[in-house]
């Protein structure tokens, strides 16, 4: 657990997240101010192999007029690294009617050897009367890349006046960045997206960042 802290893996050798565990960093929710950042991850190995969960998580909002947190950052540095499930920062709930809302955070991945078919995800979690806000940022850099999963920058989707009678000018979030640099090989059988939020039954304003 390193919930609204920065935790700091160093090892020489094989560090292995099993499948059904979970790394997690929740942001503390809050209910004035801002809510705190999900927490920060930074491992670094010989060998790193994700068969469980890491997620980032910013604390929920539970009072108008304030932001939910902010989602965190992972930062993965290993020669060879294995993601076979999820890896995910978000912002925490917006859940009055408000139109404040935490921002995606940012993976950062550096490998010789990489495989990913699981899920990288900095996508924006939109929200119950809020305007959405553009997803989060996914670095990878890498020699040799083996891609069949997914990478998911997406903006938060566009809300409905039927959810939200006193604020009903909800607006899609911009998707955010995927920066890939491979320097040798590059095998993609995966999905990579980066687009906006869908559109709300009363979206009437343009795409907006966060």
């Amino acid at each position: 657990n390193f919930s609204n802290q920065s935790l700091h893996i160093n090892a020489s050798g094989i560090v292995i997240l099993q499948s059904g565990a979970t790394m997690l960093g929740v942001g503390n929710p809050c209910s004035s101010g801002t809510c705190s950042t999900g927490g920060n991850l930074n491992i670094t190995s010989d060998t790193l192999l994700i068969t469980g969960l890491i997620v980032s998580r910013g604390g929920n909002q539970s009072a108008n007029g304030i932001s939910p947190g902010n989602g965190g950052v992972i930062r993965l540095t290993a020669r060879l690294i294995n993601i076979t499930t999820n890896v995910t920062t978000e912002p925490g709930d917006a859940c009055k009617d408000t139109r404040y809302r935490g921002g995606s955070g940012v993976i950062d991945i550096n490998s010789s050897i990489l495989f990913i078919n699981g899920t990288v995800s900095v996508k924006h979690n939109g929200g119950t009367c809020a305007v959405a806000l553009t997803g989060g940022d996914i670095f990878i850099n890498a020699t040799n890349f083996t891609f069949g999963g997914k990478l998911n920058a997406e903006g938060g989707n566009a809300n409905s006046n039927t959810l939200c009678d006193s604020n009903p000018n909800g607006a899609k979030g911009n998707g955010g960045v995927i920066n890939i640099s491979v320097g040798s090989n590059f095998v993609i059988s995966g999905n990579l997206t980066a687009a906006a939020g869908q559109v709300g039954d009363d979206d009437h304003l343009p795409r907006r960042d966060g």
